[in-house]
């Protein structure tokens, strides 16, 4: 098998967590994949894909036949199915290229719509979207990385732009709290939202109450001076102990 069919487009699969629009590496000290640039150890690009059990059946015989076309007399006759078994009914690959090679850096990854169009640059592939990737099949054998046939990405076709996710580490619980649709809404409409009695403010001005005029009683003809003297004791014995009211002070 000459070189030229080497190159292979695995079509219509779904990319898992791409990571192809600038150079990549892990981070020991963070623990994950980090942007880097492109002439840090490490550092790739790489497109993880989810394929149906039909599509990695054909993709496995297609790596065979480039192995087989190509190993050496010492290689082993074949080698396992390199892809990871979900345990759903679909299996997940990588397709890959380092950043940089013999200290030459690798063109970016050619992205191209469903019209075979170019995208712009700084296009960024989301996770779910419906791809073709093509590659070139790259058949090794080492002590160190085992036998197989690695996939060396090369350009991307997306067929279906996924919207974007944001990072959400949790799952629903049932019975939990929920927002309710309304709460807080600004736009919801008059006459959905349920009218509330008026709370009483606790520091509003007391309502002054209409005077009314009453009419001043005559004291009897026969009322003596010392009578409102004995009316104001009785007031004030209201605010004060009852001993100590004198009504003849």
């Amino acid at each position: 098998m000459e070189n030229e069919t080497l190159r292979h487009v695995v079509n219509n699969v779904e990319a898992v967590y791409p990571r192809i629009n600038r150079p990549y590496r892990y981070d020991q000290k963070a623990g994950k994949t980090m942007p880097c640039e492109a002439h840090e150890d490490g550092a790739e690009f790489r497109l993880q894909f989810r394929m149906d059990r039909k599509q990695a059946g054909a993709l496995y015989k297609t790596m065979h036949q480039a192995y087989n076309a190509t190993k050496a007399s010492n290689w082993p006759d074949k080698f396992e199915p390199p892809f990871k078994d979900e345990g759903d009914g679909y299996f997940t690959f990588n397709a890959k290229i380092k950043a940089q090679y013999n200290n030459q850096i690798t063109r970016p990854i050619a992205h191209m719509d469903s019209k075979a169009q170019a995208l712009p640059e700084g296009f960024e592939l989301t996770h779910g979207s419906t791809v073709n990737i093509a590659c070139v099949l790259i058949p090794y054998n080492t002590p160190q990385a085992g036998t197989g046939v690695s996939l060396r990405l090369s350009a991307v076709q997306v067929l279906k732009l996924a919207e974007r996710q944001g990072y959400n580490p949790f799952s629903e619980i049932e019975g939990g709290f929920t927002l309710q649709q309304n709460q807080d809404n600004p736009f919801v409409a008059d006459e959905e939202i349920a009218e509330t009695p008026e709370e009483e403010d606790p520091f509003a001005e007391p309502e002054e109450k209409p005077k009314v005029k009453s009419r001043k009683k005559k004291a009897p003809k026969n009322q003596t001076e010392e009578e409102p003297q004995s009316d104001l004791n009785d007031i004030l014995s209201k605010f004060a102990p009852s001993d100590d009211v004198d009504d003849n002070e």
